[in-house]
């Protein structure tokens, strides 16, 4: 991936991604950071997934009959651990999000499925610290009361 193709991926993943994390405590301590991306646009997401290199893209119905259908592309930790340091520097709005996720990677196996699944505690408070920061920096806000 050159620079270019770097700041413009990073910019997608500002305007339409997600950095985020699933985690599992009650079935085994479960930690899968996972970036995802949503378009209208067939062809972006195509385009995207070949410039990653990897993912899945899946399309998914629109929720009412005037919706269109959308597309999701998701790259999980192996990819992620690739290509998230290719982008850090150009990312913007979902910067400190990038950073805990690389943070995560840090923690986690890096064999395997790519996901962190041990019974050490102070393992498992840090990924569970980092998992709680990247759901609130996530949140949705709340919409504003407006005045008339």
């Amino acid at each position: 991936m050159t620079r270019e193709e770097g700041a413009y991926l990073a910019g997608i993943i500002d305007g339409e991604g997600c950095l985020s994390v699933t985690s599992n405590l009650a079935s085994g301590q479960r930690f899968i950071p996972y970036l995802s991306i949503v378009n209208t646009s067939e062809e972006l997401m195509s385009r995207l997934h070949e410039l990653i290199g990897g993912g899945s893209v899946q399309r998914k119905k629109g929720k009412k009959d005037y919706y269109k259908d959308c597309f999701v592309l998701t790259v999980r930790s192996n990819k992620l651990r690739e290509i998230l340091p290719l982008v850090i520097d150009f990312l913007i709005v979902k910067r400190e999000q990038g950073q805990l996720v690389l943070s995560l990677l840090q923690l986690i196996n890096q064999h395997g499925k790519g996901y962190f699944w041990s019974r050490n505690p102070d393992r498992l408070k840090q990924c569970s610290l980092i998992a709680s920061k990247l759901h609130e920096l996530n949140k949705r806000s709340k919409e504003i009361n407006k005045e008339e």
